[in-house]
C-alpha cells in the first residue's frame, strides 16, 4: 500500500513491544493490527483490520478527510 498511496500518506511501523508506552498511552492501541491516521500531530481516525479491501477504503477515506 505504501507504493500505491505513498505520495499522499506516510506509513510508519511501530513495534509495540519496544515502545509500549507510546502505543498504549499516547496512541491508545489496545488490539493489533491497527492503522492510525494522524493529522497535524493529532490522531483523528483508526481501524483495526487485516482485510486488504477495508484497509484500502480506510486509506482512501483518510486521504479525502485530510484534505478538508
Amino acid at each position: 500500500m505504501a507504493l500505491k498511496y505513498g505520495d499522499k500518506v506516510k506509513f510508519i511501523s511501530i513495534d509495540v513491544d519496544e515502545l509500549p508506552q507510546l502505543c498504549n498511552r499516547v496512541l491508545g492501541v489496545r488490539f493489533m493490527p491497527v492503522i492510525i491516521a494522524v493529522k497535524n500531530g493529532i490522531k483523528f481516525k483508526h481501524i483495526q483490520s487485516k482485510v486488504p479491501m477495508r484497509l484500502k477504503e480506510f486509506i482512501k477515506t483518510v486521504i479525502i478527510e485530510a484534505d478538508e
